[in-house]
């Protein structure tokens, strides 16, 4: 049993931590769940600290940390080069020789595909970064994996995923837990009053013909695709629509290949380009929606999709990094291979043209969504994960273990 006393505890991000993404959402909401358990929680942010070896970032990172006494120092791994640099001096003040410091992986930057020497490059940054840390938790299964590989034998490495959330399309019902005690767990909201129907196509166009309105929710860089999705979307038929969300902003070179894309002949008319939209405004697009599409060439996770099943969305997406763990390929989902335009056509082509079939997969959806772990579970299991790593960095380490499964459905061990 986790030790329930307050802590104290930074949390280093990269950038603002209000950022409508997958990887600030959930460093979000975990860090609104261990206030919420009485923790005292400092976000630290690290302006450019998404930059390899940013030297300002890093200065940062160290100045922050020395300041005070802390429980425990969560880093997110995608400052690592803010780690490589500000951590070392950080583990020679008296304060930072006893205190644990934990990186969270959404996913190395090493996975991503891109050029050999920048893959290399971003490894041997990463795997330094790594080596400062005293335990690692990881979004999903595939992640704890890439993470093994860099990290030295016996380094505990814990998975916590996403919980899921939809933005008040929830009712609590009542579940079981292990130990027999009664919780509260959200389902998805499935009364006919609340939710739309997927037997037929809400932008109104005629299934029979092949009428369909998908939803793409991703940043507009090269490792979400969209490329691929719009190539994709002009060989489906005319009543296929897509409404694209996401910050345009990250990759200027990459939003200019988009804009491109939008200007086929074959897709006038046929997309609503929204950029960053309110919460409340993306959940008004899971209700217009049929089905989610998300062509990425990498996913640590993927917290979208946990919100399309959520939403009890179809999923049209590609079989990498995560995506396979989170959803369930030929029930709620089609996977096809990344950059495979024809057949990502095809898959939606498909559910374009049978209501039935999207029907059955909404139910595989909403049936899905229920087995995902909630935020409460995952802020559970995160604090236990801190708990371990305090009393480990005050004491002798665990012996390793197997890896055993936290009640969020994350894994914990060295059998990774």
């Amino acid at each position: 049993m986790g030790d329930s006393r307050p802590r104290r505890l930074a949390w280093v991000v990269p950038g603002p931590l209000d950022q409508l993404t997958g990887g600030y959402l959930y460093d979000a909401r975990i860090v609104r769940g261990l206030r919420a358990r009485g923790h005292d929680v400092e976000v630290v942010q690290l302006a450019g600290g998404l930059s390899p070896l940013h030297v300002p970032a890093a200065v940062r990172m160290f100045l922050a940390l020395g300041a005070r006494r802390w429980s425990a120092v969560v880093v997110d791994e995608l400052a690592h080069g803010a780690m490589l640099l500000g951590l070392p001096g950080f583990r020679l003040t008296a304060a930072g020789r006893s205190t644990p410091v934990v990186a969270l992986v959404h996913h190395l930057r090493c996975s991503e595909p891109q050029p050999t020497l920048a893959r290399r490059r971003a490894a041997l940054i990463e795997r330094a970064a790594l080596a400062l840390i005293d335990a690692a938790v990881c979004t999903s299964a595939s992640t704890a994996r890439e993470v093994r590989r860099l990290v030295r034998s016996g380094l505990p490495i814990d998975i916590v995923t996403p919980g899921w959330d939809l933005h008040g399309e929830h009712v609590a019902s009542r579940a079981t837990n292990r130990n027999g005690t009664a919780t509260v767990r959200e389902r998805p909201q499935q009364s006919d009053s609340t939710a739309p129907s997927r037997s037929r196509c809400s932008s109104g166009n005629d299934p029979e013909a092949g009428g369909l309105r998908l939803l793409t929710v991703a940043h507009w860089t090269p490792r979400k695709g969209l490329v691929e999705t719009l190539r994709a979307l002009a060989l489906t038929p005319p009543g296929v629509h897509l409404d694209l969300v996401g910050d345009q902003d990250r990759d200027p070179a990459y939003t200019r290949r988009v804009w491109m894309e939008l200007r086929r002949p074959e897709l006038t008319g046929r997309v609503r380009v929204h950029g960053r939209v309110s919460s409340e405004r993306l959940a008004d697009l899971y209700r217009q929606a049929d089905a989610l599409a998300l062509a990425s060439t990498h996913e640590g996770y993927g917290m979208v999709l946990a919100e399309a099943l959520a939403a009890g969305l179809p999923i049209v997406a590609t079989r990498v990094g995560a995506i396979p763990e989170v959803v369930r390929d030929g029930l709620e989902a089609e996977l096809v291979e990344a950059g495979d335009v024809a057949g990502l056509a095809g898959a939606l082509t498909r559910l374009a043209h049978d209501p039935i079939e999207r029907q059955r997969r909404s139910a595989c959806a909403r049936e899905r969504a229920s087995s995902l772990p909630n935020w409460e579970e995952s802020c559970a299991a995160f604090a236990a994960v801190l708990d371990r790593a305090i009393l480990a960095r005050g004491g002798s380490r665990a012996a390793p273990e197997r890896a055993r499964e936290h009640p969020s459905g994350g894994f914990r061990g060295d059998g990774l």
